[in-house]
């Protein structure tokens, strides 16, 4: 009977390992490491962007919110925007913008802000996207 009892432990153990969600090969080969979606990282729906004066300087702005739908928080946020003029070419990119704040909570948001100078108003359309973020401190 205690040989049976083995093999049935054993096998719940690998099965409890298998669906725990932790990834079992990781970088630096430890057991639990998070993974962060980017994709998961959304930019909100009622982002706004205009042209704008600012001491006799014009500029374009873009502001919005960042919302994060990962099961866990989002760490260390960068996000950059690239611009594009009326014929679709790139006129700029603006990898720093203003987050209230950079470690988003799991189905939380943080506002964003930016603004790149545009004294022709070429500004037409622009991309925002979440280039990196972590799920844990460390490498």
């Amino acid at each position: 009977m205690n040989k049976s009892i083995i093999p049935l432990i054993l096998l719940l153990i690998t099965l409890t390992v298998f669906t725990s969600g932790c990834e079992t090969k990781t970088a630096n080969q430890t057991w639990g490491e998070k993974k962060i979606n980017l994709t998961l990282i959304e930019v909100s729906d009622n982002t706004t962007a205009d042209h704008h004066e600012l001491e006799g300087t014009q500029y374009y702005y873009v502001e919005g919110y960042l919302i994060n739908k990962n099961p866990y928080d989002a760490l260390d946020v960068k996000v950059k925007t690239t611009f594009y003029d009326a014929q679709g070419n790139i006129f700029g990119v603006n990898d720093t913008p203003y987050l209230e704040t950079n470690n988003l909570p799991s189905n939380g948001n943080t506002y964003f802000f930016l603004r790149i100078g545009d004294p022709e108003n070429k500004i037409v359309n622009y991309n925002v996207e979440v280039t990196n973020a972590k799920a844990q401190y460390g490498n």
